[in-house]
């Protein structure tokens, strides 16, 4: 299970789950709001424990706004899913971090971060 929930957390980014576990107006708004304003993201997620229906991970992301500010954004997350697999609730704690752009340490492409690249404990 902790395998299957560590390769979740680096397949997939945090769009592209919360985006298809979400079903209410609110959130989903919230989200277009915030990838909109948060442009080119790579993400670095870390499972951190499970038990039950239940997960937390850590993470770290850098992206920029619309007038090429950069940041790195950190922090945890806990998860909890209903009997069908879907998110029922989210409870996370993100700070933002103003960054120089010469100070990123995520440069891949767009996409999933690349088996090679340090992990955020070895960050």
């Amino acid at each position: 299970m902790a395998q299957f929930l560590l390769a979740l957390c680096e397949q997939y980014s945090l769009s592209s789950i919360l985006a298809t576990s979400f079903t209410v107006s609110l959130p989903n708004q919230f989200l277009a709001r915030k990838w909109s304003k948060e442009l080119d993201y790579r993400l670095i997620k870390e499972l951190w424990a499970f038990h039950d229906n239940r997960i937390a991970v850590r993470f770290a992301y850098e992206w920029h706004d619309d007038s090429g500010h950069w940041y790195r954004s950190y922090g945890n997350e806990n998860w909890e899913f209903d009997e069908h697999g879907f998110m029922r609730r989210r409870i996370a704690s993100i700070n933002d971090l103003p960054i120089a752009e010469a100070d990123r340490k995520y440069h891949w492409s767009l996409g999933r971060r690349p088996d090679d690249h340090p992990s955020l404990s070895d960050l």
